[in-house]
């Protein structure tokens, strides 16, 4: 009785964390339909996509995800379609969050230069509780302060996420918008009230930035740039706000950011990376700001793109060598 008693407070300790803040990508760019399903579909060619993020590592794997995705656009249809994958591992593989989702996005040129992409996602999430990794005060022996995690059945969730996204770009600005979790899904592992618990919170997501050419001739304007952006993000009580700055110069890219998160200041970004071929690698490490920076020891954050846009073959094959936007940092 005492043991179901501990677990289920600490199942209602996990829900209330569970549902407060979604993963975000430092290097939102390596995977930007994670963000905003409008984003969907910003190559002619599959866009592979393939991001780890370890968060705060002093405190023993507190948050660590990785996540894989795929999009492709098609010219005849207009259209975007793209899918991903993530895991999110909280306390050390305590609390597992993960999740499948089908994107799909929409074309439309109100004029000759400028294009608007409605973006929609839909797909499975899955909340587990390793209890494996729990000790409960009877699996304790009183004698030697040693003890075994008795087996207990590990209660998990799946239910039904949707999504949605606008963006609205040139040749030099984007502006998007999103909003993600609009059905509200019930992610309780244990039954609690409703008037308790409304569903998982909407998280809004709104993106503005631009790309402007440092290129010597016109033929090749995503080889020297500097893209500026800036991004605000929030769920129920919790909001950020990211200004960032990226320079390409050949095959690298380098950038540096700041993170507010709320009233709190969070983190100072660096970033750089660099392509090869339809190759691109990237990593970015956040020294924490805010109290937390002596015991985090900071996140860091790993990308990999295959874009095979790039490839040999696809430049042989292409009628339009060239893409009339702003997103040369996202491939």
């Amino acid at each position: 009785m005492i043991k179901k008693i501990l677990f289920t407070l600490l199942l209602q300790l996990i829900v209330g964390f569970s549902f407060g803040q979604d993963a975000v990508f430092s290097q939102y760019y390596a995977a930007p339909a994670k963000s905003n399903p409008a984003f969907t579909g910003l190559t002619r060619r599959p866009l592979i996509s393939l991001n780890y993020r370890n968060q705060w590592p002093g405190f023993n794997k507190a948050f660590v995800t990785y996540h894989i995705g795929y999009s492709q656009f098609y010219d005849k249809a207009h259209s975007g379609l793209g899918l991903y994958v993530q895991a999110d591992n909280a306390g050390d593989g305590l609390f597992v969050t993960s999740e499948a989702k089908v994107l799909y996005s929409y074309q439309l040129e109100p004029t000759k230069d400028i294009f608007l992409k409605l973006g929609t996602e839909i797909g499975a999430i899955s909340n587990h509780v390793a209890t494996n990794k729990l000790l409960f005060p009877d699996d304790i022996d009183p004698m030697t302060g040693g003890g075994t995690p008795s087996e207990t059945a590990a209660p998990s969730r799946t239910f039904l996420d949707i999504g949605a996204g606008i963006l609205l770009y040139n040749k030099h600005f984007y502006v998007g918008y999103s909003m993600a979790h609009l059905n509200r899904p019930n992610t309780q592992l244990i039954d609690v009230s409703q008037k308790l618990y409304g569903g998982l919170p909407v998280r809004f997501n709104a993106q503005i930035g631009g790309q402007f050419s440092l290129s010597p001739t016109s033929a090749t304007p995503d080889r020297f740039y500097i893209s500026p952006n800036i991004g605000w993000f929030k769920q129920s009580d919790f909001s950020q706000f990211d200004i960032d700055v990226f320079a390409g110069f050949g095959r690298f890219f380098a950038g540096v950011g700041y993170r507010n998160a709320k009233r709190n200041i969070d983190a100072l970004k660096l970033s750089a990376g660099m392509g090869q071929g339809i190759f691109k690698i990237g990593y970015s490490y956040d020294y924490t700001l805010s109290k937390l920076s002596n015991a985090s020891s900071g996140s860091h954050e790993v990308s990999l793109i295959l874009n095979l846009d790039r490839s040999e073959y696809a430049k042989r094959k292409r009628k339009v060598d060239k893409y009339r936007d702003c997103f040369g940092l996202f491939r």
